[in-house]
């Protein structure tokens, strides 16, 4: 997937064209895999950024001995923080959120804590991703770049949301549950920030990045390359959650919004599965090792209970 990666930028997609951040959600567990409650009490609420320290000591290890630049860094909700990072060329901002992983675990190692990116690190806690933002230098290149992005979406959900639990969070207000876009209302999976910057909200610490992303670039630079149009309109308002089946097609109908997102790891699979196109991206030989570990995991993973599932997870 490295390769791929080169090869992609070798073409002419590079740092001047596409630039990637990483927002990173973890929580902190105790010696006995629990939230961390005593680093926690001063900072549980929402966007708080300072009256934790080890969260501070992270921030300033990744900047001043990691080179890591930090974009932010906040409580992104009760139990939860998040560390965003400063946009680089793809390649070295996937590198750089595998370095700031560990840098992360490492520190929490040295309090005596255990920083888990897990999807749900804790039965009833909150659910974690790693939300990747991307921005096009050309607003007529971003207009189809998501436009292939789009076309690709639900068959990219089995590279981004790689594990059985990962789909905990395939619901509204976190990966999204139909397949469209809209600008600063994170009910769907791909959420505008402004014109073309995107968050990607389908993918967390469980996935391989490198080929979530590479996948991702050839399907948006072929959307390029295809002059692929956008099927459904910027969906600007929240969901409402109270419409019935009916009622709620009808109404995200009116934004070309039809079609759902798989809703487990099985039905990203079947999804990628059937998409021969993006197998070909991917490669014959990584896929079918790839979807014989995922066919491999779902087995197993559906046989656990949610606590054994976590356990595994945390290991």
């Amino acid at each position: 997937m490295g390769r791929l990666l080169g090869r992609l930028a070798d073409s002419g997609h590079h740092e001047s064209t596409l630039l990637m951040g990483f927002e990173i959600e973890f929580v902190l567990l105790n010696e006995s895999l629990d939230i961390a409650r005593s680093p926690l009490d001063r900072t549980n609420a929402y966007s708080m950024t300072t009256g934790l320290s080890v969260l501070e000591e992270i921030v300033a290890t990744l900047e001043d001995v990691s080179g890591i630049q930090v974009y932010h860094f906040h409580t992104e909700i009760k139990d939860q923080l998040e560390i965003a990072l400063s946009p680089l060329p793809p390649m070295q901002a996937i590198d750089t959120v595998m370095m700031a992983q560990e840098t992360i675990r490492a520190l929490a190692l040295s309090h005596g804590l255990k920083a888990s990116i897990s999807p749900r690190a804790v039965l009833g806690g909150p659910l974690s991703g790693v939300h990747a933002h991307m921005s096009v230098k050309s607003e007529s290149l971003g207009l189809h770049f998501l436009a292939g992005v789009l076309k690709k979406v639900k068959p990219l959900r089995a590279f981004g949301l790689a594990t059985y639990d990962s789909y905990l969070r395939a619901v509204g207000d976190a990966a999204g549950e139909w397949v469209g876009w809209e600008t600063r209302n994170k009910d769907l999976p791909i959420n505008q920030i402004s014109e073309p910057r995107w968050e990607l909200r389908f993918l967390d610490g469980t996935a391989n990045i490198y080929l979530f992303i590479a996948a991702l670039l050839v399907a948006g630079i072929d959307g390029v390359r295809q002059g692929y149009p956008r099927e459904s309109s910027d969906c600007n308002v929240a969901i409402p959650p109270s419409l019935g089946p009916g009622a709620l097609g009808e109404w995200l109908g009116k934004y070309g919004i039809t079609k759902r997102m798989p809703a487990t790891l099985r039905d990203a699979l079947d999804a990628a599965r059937e998409d021969t196109e993006l197998q070909g991206w991917v490669g014959p030989e990584p896929w079918a090792r790839y979807l014989k570990v995922k066919e491999t995991e779902v087995a197993t993973f559906s046989k656990m209970t949610d606590e054994e599932r976590r356990q595994k997870l945390l290991e």
